[in-house]
C-alpha cells in the first residue's frame, strides 16, 4: 500500500461555450434564444466574462440566486424551463395541446406565487399608531433585548409613565430630552402582545420594576427588569415559553406555560408542557437562576405593575405646531 500526498481544487468557472453546450443538453432555449439569455445575465451584472470567456458570477448574481434557494428552490433549477421548452416542441409537431400546456404553466405559477404571498414577513406594528416596531438589543451576552415603536419611542403616547417608573427624563422646558422614551416593556396597553400586561411576570425583587419576559431569548430563556439591570434564567432548552392569560392565587404573578424539549424534559411522565408560577411552583423555581442582584424570592401580592394597567387618560403627544412627530426621528 502506497500513501500518495495530494489535494483536490473545485472545477473552473464555465466557458461560454460550455455553458452554450449545458443549455442545449437539458433543453433551456433554443438555437436562437441561448445567446440571448447569456447576454441578458451578463448585462444584468449577475456574471462577468472574464479572460478565456469564461463567466464569473458577480456578488449580485450568487446573492440573487441564493434568494431564491430560500424562497423556492425550483426557481433556480433549470427544470421548470426545460419542461416547458419540451412541452413547445410537443406543440409545434402538432403532439401537444397549446391550450392546456398554456393553462398548466399558468396554474403552476399561480401557486408559487399565492404560497409566496402567505409565506412573505408580516410586519409586527404597534396598535397604537401602526409603526413596525424594532428589536433594540445591548451587546454583551446579558444584555437586554427588547421591541420597541419609534413614535412611542419619541412621542409616549401615556402621560404618568415617567412618574410611575421613573423611566423618562424630561428637561426644564417640559420636553422629552436625547435618549428619553417609552418601550414596549413600560407600555400598559393591554392589547399589545409586547406590553407590560401581556409580558409581565412578577415584580422585580431589586426594585418596583416587573420582570418581563424576552420573547427572542430562546433557546435561552429569560426574564429581564424593565427598570434595573436585573436578569432571571429560565429552564434552558425549552421550545417555547409564553405568558398565560392566568394568575397565581397565592403571588399574583403571571403563570407561565413551558414546553419542554422531549429529550431533557423534568417531568417525570415525559409530557412537555406545563403551566405554573415561578415563585411558588416548586419545580419551576428550582429551574430559574438570579443572574445580578439578590437571591430570588417571594415578594408577596403584586407583579410591580398595577400601577401602570391604566390607559393614561389623554395621550401625551404634544410637540410643537408645525412639526409632525411621525416625520421625525430626533430624540430616538
Amino acid at each position: 500500500m502506497t500513501f500518495v500526498s495530494g489535494s483536490t481544487s473545485p472545477p473552473d468557472y464555465l466557458s461560454e461555450s460550455e455553458l452554450i453546450s449545458l443549455m442545449e443538453k437539458h433543453g433551456i432555449g433554443t438555437d436562437a434564444s441561448i445567446s440571448v439569455h447569456i447576454n441578458n445575465i451578463c448585462e444584468r451584472n449577475y456574471v462577468q466574462v472574464n479572460s478565456g470567456r469564461r463567466l464569473v458570477p458577480t456578488v449580485l448574481g450568487t446573492t440573487l440566486i441564493r434568494g431564491y434557494q430560500c424562497i423556492d428552490p425550483d426557481l433556480c433549477l433549470p427544470d421548470i424551463r426545460s419542461f416547458i421548452e419540451q412541452q413547445i416542441t410537443l406543440i409545434a409537431k402538432g403532439q401537444a395541446d397549446h391550450v392546456r400546456v398554456v393553462q398548466h404553466v399558468l396554474q403552476q405559477f399561480t401557486q408559487k406565487y399565492s404560497y409566496f404571498v402567505k409565506q412573505l414577513y408580516k410586519e409586527i406594528t404597534c396598535p397604537l399608531d401602526g409603526f413596525e416596531l424594532l428589536l433594540f438589543s445591548m451587546a454583551g451576552p446579558d444584555g437586554k433585548c427588547f421591541p420597541l415603536c419609534p413614535y412611542c419611542y419619541n412621542s409616549p403616547p401615556f402621560e404618568g409613565i415617567d412618574k410611575v417608573f421613573g423611566a423618562l427624563k424630561f428637561s426644564s422646558a417640559g420636553k422629552l430630552g436625547k435618549g428619553a422614551g417609552m418601550p414596549c416593556f413600560l407600555c400598559p396597553h393591554p392589547t399589545c402582545r409586547h406590553s407590560l400586561i401581556a409580558q409581565g411576570v412578577c415584580a422585580c425583587p431589586e426594585c418596583s420594576g416587573t420582570l418581563v419576559l424576552d420573547p427572542v431569548s430562546a433557546p435561552k430563556w429569560r426574564l429581564y427588569c424593565n427598570v434595573c439591570n436585573c436578569i432571571v434564567s429560565l429552564p434552558q432548552g425549552a421550545h417555547r415559553i409564553s405568558t398565560t392569560g392566568k394568575r397565581c392565587p397565592d403571588c399574583d404573578s403571571t403563570i407561565i406555560e413551558v414546553d419542554f424539549n422531549k429529550k431533557t424534559t423534568p417531568l417525570s411522565d415525559g409530557t412537555t408542557l406545563y403551566e405554573g408560577c415561578i415563585l411558588c411552583d416548586e419545580l419551576l423555581h428550582s429551574l430559574v437562576e438570579m443572574k445580578h442582584g439578590k437571591s430570588f424570592f417571594r415578594r408577596g401580592r403584586g407583579r410591580g405593575r398595577g400601577r401602570g394597567r391604566g390607559r393614561g387618560g389623554r395621550r401625551g403627544r404634544g410637540r410643537g405646531k408645525h412639526e409632525d412627530p411621525k416625520m421625525s426621528f430626533r430624540d430616538f
